[in-house]
């Protein structure tokens, strides 16, 4: 019986194989790639940051846009990743800071890691999001 509960929670998320959204990405994911490395002492400001930069949010479901490094919290919380994408339409590709998932807003789906991707997603530990 406890068997089934955990089946029915578990379940498996799409990844759009093809996000032609992705292509060109290269300076984009290498310049994150840098900023995620850290400075000579170490200091990590995109990896040490904990919630949504957008002013009076404590979001700390925060994804990153992987076009201008900018931090803020998912689609799920208050949006304001989401919001970022609909003002810069071309600032599509978010990259989640908590389970390392890449998120197209145009295609609206979750996107395989390849090329810079996979480079990117290699240089980061997910954080792990407490249990409710």
């Amino acid at each position: 019986q406890s068997t089934w509960g955990l089946m029915e929670a578990a379940f498996a998320v799409p990844v759009k194989l093809d996000c032609p959204h992705a292509d060109g990405l290269e300076s984009h994911a290498q310049s994150l790639v840098t900023l995620i490395a850290g400075d000579a002492t170490g200091n990590n400001p995109v990896v040490s940051q904990t919630k949504c930069s957008h002013p009076d949010c404590n979001e700390t479901e925060i994804w990153i846009c992987i076009h201008c490094q900018v931090v803020l919290c998912s689609r799920y919380a208050k949006e304001h990743c989401l919001q970022h994408y609909q003002a810069e339409t071309d600032h599509c590709i978010a990259l989640s800071l908590m389970d390392v998932s890449i998120w197209c807003f145009k295609c609206d789906s979750y996107i395989q890691k390849s090329g810079p991707l996979q480079v990117l997603t290699e240089h980061i530990t997910p954080r792990v999001l407490p249990c409710l």
